[in-house]
């Protein structure tokens, strides 16, 4: 994954997708999480940290979350035990891009 062409291809779409400002904001504290991991494919990180990060209350980081998850930004498998998850960011590069 191309941090800086993750990065045109998001605001590319932002737009059209009509994202929040806080899904906007947790996508970016997401991929800074994956490009500092070595561009690992799933990251296990905490909500914590994540609300932390994003400045974000629980109620407004679970909306953003949702809301990135359903309009195919990513998938995350949660723990609810030790209040983290598991990341995949999905690529917002077309075939055609590459």
């Amino acid at each position: 994954m191309d941090y800086l062409k993750e990065v045109e291809a998001f605001f590319d779409e932002v737009d059209v997708t009509l994202l929040s400002w806080k899904a906007v904001t947790l996508w970016h504290t997401l991929m800074h999480f994956k490009f500092r991991s070595g561009e690992k494919k799933e990251l296990l990180l905490s909500d914590r940290l994540l609300r932390w990060k994003t400045r974000l209350s629980e109620k407004d980081f679970n909306q953003a979350r949702e809301e990135l998850k359903e309009k195919g930004y990513l998938l995350y498998k949660g723990d609810r035990k030790y209040q983290s998850a598991i990341y995949e960011m999905i690529s917002r590069i077309s075939p055609r891009s590459m």
